[in-house]
């Protein structure tokens, strides 16, 4: 757990939360809620404060256009840590948000800011079955040592690509073909899988000259019979 709350918090909040890849929410046991509360205070205030205040190691939002976005997607009420914002310098601290539903406004897009929703569930395989008939999201991070548990997340979900006990240093594995699937983008690319994204297989059918078979050609009435019988039979 503690290795998790600390790769999940660092995978979220990396510049401020603007990345493609980073953690957008947390589907957490909920037997664990208390001891991932605690890590993930206890990994922000080390990460990304100074004398009780952000640190440079902590960005700002990009422009003001998506601080306001961001902060109206904070439900007031269901902030365990962080929260606090400033429009000056469009600083939104490090905020995690507790038993958010599927259906509040924070979970209807991506969020793309330093704003983490915990979402609790009983149950791994209901889980799955209802992350079926969701969006497919362009990384699935998963924390486990049950290797059962780990092969049913990787059969049982549709993303762009997995990583297993870590967030985002998928994306520095360059044998590894990065790319999305459904709402979150089409085609890879990095090594080989680059060449073949921005390449042309072009296909080339070569006909020998030697040999041309009349049945081909019409009048096909005459040659019913033999077309039916060249054709492959139905078991």
């Amino acid at each position: 757990m503690k290795l998790a709350a600390k790769r999940i918090v660092w995978g979220k909040f990396l510049n401020g939360g603007q990345t493609c890849i980073a953690v957008d929410h947390v589907y957490l046991p909920r037997v664990h809620r208390t001891q991932f509360l605690a890590l993930c205070q206890e990994y922000i205030q080390a990460f990304y404060y100074k004398d009780d205040a952000l640190s440079a190691d902590f960005c700002q939002i990009i422009n003001d256009k998506h601080f306001q976005r961001l902060t109206a997607l904070i439900p007031k009420a269901k902030v365990v840590i962080g929260g606090k914002t400033n429009p000056n310098t469009r600083m939104i601290e490090p905020t995690v948000i507790d038993a958010v539903e599927e259906t509040d406004a924070i979970m209807q897009e991506e969020i793309f800011g330093p704003l983490l929703p915990l979402i609790y569930y009983d149950d791994l395989d209901t889980l799955l079955n209802e992350m079926t008939k969701r969006a497919k999201p362009l990384a699935l991070y998963f924390f486990s040592s049950d290797p059962q548990n780990i092969d049913k997340v990787i059969r049982l979900t549709s993303s762009g690509g997995v990583a297993i006990n870590d967030v985002i240093m998928q994306v520095s594995a360059h044998q590894l073909p990065f790319g999305g699937v459904g709402n979150s983008g089409m085609g890879q690319y990095h090594g080989a899988a680059t060449f073949k994204a921005f390449s042309h297989e072009k296909s080339v059918f070569r006909q020998s000259a030697l040999l041309d078979m009349s049945f081909r050609y019409p009048p096909y009435y005459t040659k019913i019979n033999l077309i039916k019988w060249l054709l492959p039979k139905k078991d």
